[in-house]
């Protein structure tokens, strides 16, 4: 079913809607009576849904005919997911259409989800496709956000040990809007992407993933050095490690093996 949510366009889209929609019992409408925020058109859409599973659209999205499909023919294929993603192709102009953006071929390489990489990034980030149980379990997405109630609700996700599963094959389109409330420099995206991840940062990371490279490489994995020659922290698990192997390297026997 497509559900429309109108939250009270001046446009006049409702002709528009109600003329391409006539006789269609798959088409649900629903105009507010004042102007609300996305996540408030998200719940409330998630609200009026009868299906088991939910993806959302944007004005300016775009997918291959095929999308809805493969999402939810992974999601029948997989019990065990959540939430399916995929990697997606970028573009710069929201009037093309699929055939010209894939053309271009900029696409995304989203990482595995994870509660390290949801630190860094807005993953499942472009329509995913989750089951509406999810909801019944975990609540709606926060309508206090303007730009992070998405990556809230999918920490939530994580915190609650619910799984992801990727597709590979880009088959929706991310519009990049310079002026958008999540992407432009002086937007909220960033201050509210950090206050969504620092509260579930406890819950997500070990202690020892958000404490600073000194104590980190002298309470953690054991060096000795006070003076740290770098702060990557991957290059000082490598060089304990290195230490580790001279301190307890095995010398030459008279038997010939060691």
């Amino acid at each position: 079913e497509l559900i429309i949510i109108d939250a009270a366009s001046p446009d006049g889209e409702a002709e528009v809607i109600a003329r391409m929609t006539a006789g269609r019992s798959d088409v649900v409408y629903h105009r507010t009576d004042t102007r609300i925020g996305i996540y408030a058109a998200w719940n409330l859409g998630a609200r009026l849904a009868r299906g088991r599973y939910l993806t959302n659209a944007n004005l300016d999205d775009r997918r291959r005919a095929d999308s809805l499909a493969i999402q939810a023919g992974a999601l029948d294929a997989n019990p065990w997911a959540d939430v399916v993603y995929q990697d997606f192709l970028v573009t710069l102009d929201p009037m093309l259409d699929w055939d010209d953006v894939a053309a271009y071929g900029f696409r995304s390489n989203l990482p595995p989800v994870s509660p390290r990489q949801m630190m860094k990034f807005n993953l499942p980030h472009h329509a995913p496709m989750w089951r509406r149980s999810l909801h019944q379990d975990l609540g709606f997405f926060d309508e206090s956000y303007r730009s992070a109630g998405d990556l809230d609700f999918w920490l939530r996700c994580i915190a609650a040990r619910k799984r992801f599963f990727k597709v590979n094959e880009p088959h929706a389109v991310y519009f990049f809007n310079p002026n958008g409330v999540s992407t432009r420099s002086d937007g909220v995206g960033p201050s509210e992407g950090l206050e969504a991840r620092t509260k579930f940062t406890d819950a997500l990371l070990p202690a020892h993933a958000h404490v600073d490279a000194e104590t980190f490489a002298r309470d953690v994995i054991g060096l000795e050095e006070s003076v740290l020659a770098t702060t990557d922290r991957l290059a000082l698990v490598h060089q304990a490690l290195r230490d580790l192997g001279r301190a307890h390297r095995i010398g030459p026997t008279t038997g010939g093996a060691a």
